[in-house]
């Protein structure tokens, strides 16, 4: 398994399309900070003014403070890319068109000839998934921090307890999608269809659609336990046991798709 996880890293980094998801999350972050800017501070209504976009913006004394006092670096992480499903978009894809050519360049048959447990190659793929994962969190959260200072410090800094609980717990949840998109591309031999699965899923369209049928029954309590949900409204700070809520549900979901994806991926010829 650590054979074929070097292997994959090999790929990963000669692969132009990691590169192309960082500079989306780095794009989309300069962007709302810059955007930020313009609204909250003197410096930036000026900039506005001059470039002709005071007809969309408050006045700093009016509007500024309210920023100011509602968000500090953790929000503006997860306003940035997290609560909307950017970051699993993004990933998600990323993660759809990589296990594809496993498929597609015949790199699978051939590694699944020295190695007969497939198993090992869930496993490979969903380690993989996780490092991967918890770099780019780590690299977004770093750039937020440096865009801050940049901008001249205009939000108040995340205490570390606060972001370690929340990068620790949407680490978690986001590797839990990223083993679905593996269960459902390697399920599929598609990229098609791992890529409409992460539409659909990290946009919360499939979860709104459902809802609204199981709405009319009142049943709706399904969707706290998804973990779309989760991460769009999961907790920034830790104030009890049920925080913990989170955690559990994103372990259930990485077991059932890792096993699933074990199962179908044995089931068929490669």
């Amino acid at each position: 398994m650590l054979n074929m996880l070097r292997m994959d890293f090999y790929r990963l980094i000669r692969s132009k399309s990691l590169y192309i998801c960082l500079g989306l999350l780095a794009a989309a972050s300069v962007l709302c900070y810059w955007m930020i800017w313009l609204v909250v501070t003197p410096q930036g209504q000026a900039a506005a003014e001059s470039l002709g976009m005071t007809a969309y913006l408050y006045t700093a004394e009016d509007f500024g403070p309210q920023i100011l006092q509602q968000y500090d670096t953790l929000d503006m992480l997860r306003e940035i890319c997290m609560d909307g499903g950017a970051y699993t978009c993004i990933l998600g894809i990323f993660t759809a068109l990589f296990v594809y050519m496993d498929f597609h360049s015949g790199f699978l048959k051939n590694t699944l000839s020295l190695h007969r447990n497939r198993w090992k190659y869930i496993c490979s793929k969903t380690l993989l998934a996780a490092l991967v994962n918890l770099c780019i969190l780590l690299l977004l959260l770093g750039l937020c921090l440096l865009l801050n200072l940049f901008f001249g410090g205009m939000l108040p800094l995340a205490g570390p307890g606060e972001t370690l609980f929340y990068l620790s717990w949407a680490w978690l949840n986001t590797t839990a999608f990223l083993t679905l998109v593996i269960f459902i591309s390697s399920f599929t031999r598609s990229s098609a269809a791992g890529i409409v699965v992460t539409l659909l899923l990290s946009s919360g369209l499939a979860v709104t659609l459902v809802a609204q049928f199981t709405g009319l029954f009142g049943a709706n309590e399904w969707i706290k336990y998804t973990l779309y949900y989760n991460l769009s409204y999961g907790p920034s700070l830790y104030t009890g046991p049920g925080d913990l809520k989170t955690y559990a549900i994103s372990l259930v979901f990485l077991t059932v798709y890792s096993v699933a994806a074990a199962v179908a991926l044995s089931k068929r010829d490669i």
